[in-house]
């Protein structure tokens, strides 16, 4: 009598573990599947988030790189090459956000002038064509601009996105951005 007591406790016991291990793999999976869905899962204020911020960085990279040939200036030379170190790899994320979403990563339609922060043709082209200190004081005032465009765009993001990764990246671009603004007017403020 005692051995079947304990033979069906002991039974009891291994069902029950196998039941519990079996609910948590599949609870598990469902938690991998719905975080898989939260990365798919946007809409079309996370599509115009990685549209815009595209060509924003971009332009953001192509300002970066003229300071090198156009100032001796370390600080500013050190805070171009940090932009184009942070902002490349971020261009890539949004692209593949685009194609993961099955979106377009470039766009006919955005009117990339009257983005937020965006420099017109006319104020690149002055940008080009300035030097030495005049160059450098055009270079910090036209991307703090930048900045701030790229600052509220991000903002958007996180008041009207629903992608997981996308708020992720807005975040990273607000704090990131917010912090060289500050650098970028103490150094204004040197000058």
């Amino acid at each position: 009598m005692r051995r079947t007591i304990t033979t069906a406790v002991v039974v009891a016991v291994f069902g029950l573990t196998a039941a519990c291990s079996s609910d948590g793999d599949r609870a598990a999976e469902q938690h991998s599947t719905t975080e898989g869905a939260t990365q798919q899962q946007h809409n079309d204020a996370d599509v115009r988030f990685a549209q815009s911020m595209i060509p924003h960085h971009r332009q953001a990279v192509t300002m970066a790189e003229m300071v090198p040939e156009r100032s001796s200036d370390e600080e500013l030379r050190e805070l171009a090459d940090e932009i184009e170190q942070a902002q490349d790899p971020e261009i890539e994320q949004l692209e593949s956000l685009l194609e993961t979403w099955d979106e377009p990563v470039e766009t006919a339609a955005a009117d990339h002038d009257s983005m937020s922060g965006m420099m017109s043709d006319a104020d690149m082209a002055r940008l080009e064509q300035a030097e030495g200190t005049e160059f450098e004081t055009e270079w910090v005032e036209m991307m703090i601009d930048h900045h701030r465009g790229a600052v509220e765009m991000a903002t958007t993001e996180l008041d009207d996105g629903v992608n997981d990764a996308a708020a992720q990246l807005a975040d990273e671009i607000v704090t990131a951005q917010r912090d060289e603004i500050e650098r970028m007017q103490d150094m204004l403020d040197e000058s």
